[in-house]
């Protein structure tokens, strides 16, 4: 979480976030690894080579393990530069068709320099910029999408130019109906205030979150098939739709109302039983923990369920690390 976060923690959950789209995950991130086993034994592979093709690279069955196979204790990271200039935009585009046009088209002009792309439905939007949180509303209500862009340039004048010109075209070709773009880092955060903005769900009921990925090109289906089930079940609920879709990565809030006979199972099943035959996780970054662990065959084959039982009980026999998470054993 945000704030909260602890370096093995990142590591231990394969951490995400905005960024992804240009850094990757945080396996991406990792050269080594030193890890405690559940017998006390240390594996040292603080690797700090890029290349070392010298058989299993164990340092992966470590990240993302959730603190079941081991604990780990030191990483090598592979650090990038901060980037001199950060130029953000918000959008508003009036299909989502637009939205997957539009990253591509800026990942070209900008030499795959865009380093986040991220997408609010537009109940979403609507619902951020009413708290009082949100100093300003950049663009009004009423477009069916709405898209965060930032730009990672150099200090150079010419970058910022290069960013304008490729919002422009995106005007012109009628790809983006409207645009604002940040004129300094105080207007860059209450742009990204707006997405991160999650005080409004949270004051009108329990807030349930879930977490979900897919290929970009099913998400409308899947959203429509979400609120579909919703009114087939008369269920009186908005679900709001956000995420980090430059790297297919969709998240959903609901909240409900403290007089509410809708359980957090009932949610469950909604989001997860409509991702069949998408080829979707369950899961884009936040792990499985426990809560999920009944709907891992959506996302994982028996095959691959198998292993992960075979890899845990080989490493931890006795089943004594962080029990109960991810795998059942």
């Amino acid at each position: 979480a945000k704030g909260s976060c602890q370096i093995g923690g990142i590591a231990s959950t394969n951490a995400g976030g905005s960024n992804v789209l240009l850094n990757g995950m945080a396996r991406d991130n990792i050269l080594g690894i030193e890890a405690v086993l559940a017998d006390g034994r240390i594996v040292n592979s603080t690797n700090v080579l890029l290349k070392n093709n010298t058989g299993y690279d164990l340092k992966q069955l470590f990240i993302g393990s959730e603190g079941t196979l081991a604990v780990i204790t030191r990483l090598n990271l592979k650090l990038g530069y901060l980037p001199p200039a950060k130029h953000s935009a918000l959008l508003a585009v009036s299909n989502f068709e637009h939205c997957l046009t539009i990253k591509q088209q800026l990942q070209r002009q900008l030499n795959d320099q865009l380093s986040a792309f991220e997408v609010m439905w537009q109940d979403f939007y609507e619902k951020s910029i009413k708290s009082d949180y949100i100093e300003r509303k950049p663009l009004p209500a009423g477009h069916p999408y709405y898209v965060i862009v930032e730009y990672n340039s150099g200090a150079n004048p010419a970058f910022e130019d290069i960013f304008m010109t490729a919002l422009n075209d995106l005007l012109e070709q009628g790809l983006a109906d409207d645009v604002v773009i940040a004129q300094n880092s105080t207007e860059q955060k209450n742009l990204w205030a707006i997405r991160e903005n999650i005080e409004p769900f949270r004051s009108d009921g329990n807030m349930v979150a879930f977490d979900i990925s897919m290929p970009t090109k099913h998400m409308t289906a899947y959203v429509d098939r979400i609120r579909q089930t919703m009114t087939a079940e008369k269920l009186q609920l908005t679900p709001y739709f956000f995420g980090h879709i430059g790297d297919c990565n969709l998240h959903i809030i609901f909240t409900l109302p403290e007089s509410s006979s809708i359980t957090a199972d009932d949610l469950d099943a909604i989001v997860y039983d409509n991702l069949s035959g998408l080829s979707g996780s369950i899961s884009a970054e936040h792990g499985i923990g426990k809560d999920r662990l009944k709907y891992l065959p959506l996302s994982r084959s028996e095959i691959e369920i198998e292993l992960m039982r075979t890899i845990k009980r080989t490493m931890d026999s006795e089943l004594i690390l962080n029990p109960g998470k991810i795998i059942e054993c």
